[in-house]
C-alpha cells in the first residue's frame, strides 16, 4: 500500500458505525528513502509531515526517522477511539511539511472495550 507524494493526499475509508482503532504503519511507517546509506541521504528532519483524521490532527511535524530511532526501522503508530464521520467515512489526510508525506500500511480494527 505504500504511498509517497509531494504535497498532500487523502484516503476516504468507508466504515460501519462504531469505534475503531487505527494502526498506522509509517501509520505503519518505515523511512526507506532518507537517512545515511540511502540515495536521498539526510537523517532526522529530512521528511516531516502531519496527518489528520476527519479534520482532527493526530500527527503533527511527524519525523519517521526520529520516531523509529533510525532509517529502515519499522514504526507503528496506534490511534484509538476513532469513528467515521456523519458521511460514514474515515478521512485520513496526509500533508507534507518537508519532503513527501508517506505511509506504508493502514490497518483499521474494531475497538474493544478497555478493562
Amino acid at each position: 500500500m505504500g504511498r509517497s507524494v509531494v504535497a498532500a493526499f487523502l484516503y476516504r475509508i468507508p466504515l460501519g458505525p462504531g469505534v475503531y482503532e487505527l494502526h498506522l504503519y509509517s501509520l505503519y511507517f518505515a523511512e526507506t528513502n532518507c537517512g545515511s546509506g540511502t540515495s536521498a541521504g539526510g537523517g532526522e528532519n529530512s521528511r516531516m509531515f502531519q496527518v489528520d483524521a476527519n479534520g482532527k490532527w493526530i500527527l503533527s511535524d511527524f519525523d519517521i526517522i526520529a520516531d523509529a530511532g533510525g532509517p529502515g526501522i519499522a514504526d507503528e503508530r496506534v490511534f484509538r477511539d476513532l469513528s467515521p464521520g456523519p458521511d460514514g467515512l474515515l478521512q485520513l489526510r496526509f500533508i507534507s511539511n518537508r519532503s513527501q508525506a508517506t505511509v506504508s500500511a493502514i490497518d483499521l480494527e474494531p475497538a474493544w472495550p478497555q478493562s
